[in-house]
């Protein structure tokens, strides 16, 4: 079934006469813009996971001494130039990961000073969401068991001085791909939680083998299709740790809909929907022509 994927993925011809397939075709293109909504939202959520990861990295490159660090990191934007910059207690800075998004060139410094107003509005907005929503919502976040690794915030500003939280679970354990106990939370200007949502009902580690390409899980009727932080907690591990190319969630809109498969594939960054049927059509051909 994987490869059957990563063929369908591939094959652009194939998929463009799948895509005008008149079988529910109007549902279809309303899931492929829902799927290309999510991947653009994805896109900018693992701007700030990947600035989390490496800047980490950077750290222990640079050997900046981790109990100095006071508020954590935080992400600042500066006119499309993203940062991920540690401060100490005293508010000065001790690492500046600095990121082009276009070219995903990147530099370090560590040379201390102290942080200018957007980054330390940046510093005191992101301390202070996080501080409101264990507060607010802490009850409502899973504590799984098999969950041994730390929960990632990222704090991303919106229009009109919102923000929006997403909450991933990250693992410790090798090889596998993490999936679920993941949540997105909104606050108004005045750091007020207006929605929490909790995108999956589970979480799972998938063992990812020396010869996988790609990787799956399927989602409850309630939970919807592929979220962003899927793509992202797959970008992170899947892709970026192990090489692998795409995945796949298999869902259903509703309780009593047609099943759907999603594919996202991390060398494009593209998400593209089909029917089970397609799916299941294009293999039964495919082993007609063997």
């Amino acid at each position: 079934m994987k490869r059957i994927i990563l063929m369908l993925m591939m094959a652009t011809g194939v998929m463009t006469s799948l895509a005008i397939t008149p079988i529910d075709s109007l549902e279809l293109r309303r899931l492929q813009q829902m799927a290309d909504s999510v991947v653009d939202e994805a896109r900018r959520l693992y701007l700030y996971e990947y600035l989390a990861w490496h800047s980490a990295d950077e750290l222990t490159k640079h050997k900046v001494d981790v109990k100095k660090i006071g508020m954590g990191g935080v992400t600042v934007d500066d006119n499309g130039i993203m940062h991920y910059i540690y401060v100490d207690k005293k508010g000065e800075l001790l690492l500046d990961y600095v990121l082009d998004p276009q070219s995903m060139f990147s530099i370090t410094t560590t040379k201390k000073r102290a942080l200018d107003n957007s980054e330390m509005q940046a510093m005191v907005l992101r301390t202070q969401a996080i501080k409101t929503v264990v507060e607010t919502c802490g009850d409502s976040i899973l504590n799984y068991s098999s969950a041994d690794g730390t929960l990632n915030f990222d704090v991303i500003p919106m229009d009109n001085g919102r923000l929006r939280m997403y909450i991933i679970q990250g693992t410790t354990h090798a090889d596998v791909q993490p999936f679920g106990n993941d949540y997105v939370i909104d606050l108004d200007g005045r750091l007020q939680v207006t929605s929490f949502r909790r995108l999956h009902n589970f979480y799972i580690e998938i063992p990812i083998g020396n010869d996988s390409n790609s990787i799956s899980h399927r989602h409850a009727p309630d939970s919807g299709m592929i979220t962003a932080t899927d793509i992202v907690s797959f970008m992170l591990y899947g892709h970026d740790l192990f090489g692998l190319e795409s995945t796949y969630v298999t869902f259903k809109p509703h309780a009593d809909s047609e099943g759907y498969v999603v594919v996202f594939d991390a060398n494009r960054f593209k998400a593209v929907v089909m029917t089970q049927g397609m799916v299941e059509k294009f293999v039964n051909e495919n082993k007609k022509d063997k």
